[in-house]
Order: structure tokens, then C-alpha cells, then sequence
């Protein structure tokens, strides 16, 4: 769990809000780090492989809309190409602390 901005960030929850946007997969990482003495946190999420380039803009704001809605706070979110983030066997870890 991370908290960001006073909110309790689950990273079920960001996958579940990233599953609701068709177009986009369950393969994400959250990278947090701090500036100044301030948490800071972004999202990065794979597009679908039956996703065009195309629709990367319109899956980007979808899927921020999604997590708004889910955790009631704004994250910066960037849509990667198929494949390109990091895959893990058994226990996934999913957040990057920097």
C-alpha cells in the first residue's frame, strides 16, 4: 500500500480501475518517488496487443478517468506498447520506489 495525498493506494485497486478500460492490460507499474520532501507517483500500463498506436490517446485518458474515479485523486498515467514493461513470476511486484 502506498499513501499518496492522504489516500490509501492499493495497487489492486489501480489494476482493477486499469482492467475496467478496454484496451488496456493488467501488466502496470507504479513508480513512486519523493521531490522536496513530497511523495510523488506515476502509473505506466500496456496497451493491449489488440490495440492500435492510434488509440494510445484516447486509452490515456480513459484510464486516468478510471483511476480518478477509483481513488478520487489524479495520477499521471503514460500507455506503453505491448510487452514492454517488466514481467514477473509468482508474487508480482508491481511498485518501484526510487
Amino acid at each position: 500500500m502506498i499513501i499518496f495525498h492522504g489516500v490509501n493506494v492499493f495497487p489492486s485497486v489501480i489494476e482493477k480501475a486499469l482492467c475496467r478500460v478496454s484496451g488496456l492490460t493488467a501488466n502496470y507499474q507504479i513508480r513512486v518517488w519523493e521531490v522536496d520532501g513530497f511523495q510523488q507517483m506515476s502509473v505506466a500500463c500496456e496497451r493491449s496487443a489488440d490495440s492500435t498506436q492510434d488509440m494510445a490517446d484516447a486509452l490515456l485518458e480513459n484510464g486516468k478517468k478510471s483511476i480518478h474515479s477509483a481513488l478520487g485523486i489524479h495520477v499521471p498515467l503514460t500507455v506503453a506498447e505491448p510487452g514492454t514493461l517488466p514481467r514477473f513470476e509468482g508474487k508480482s511486484k508491481h511498485i518501484v520506489r526510487e
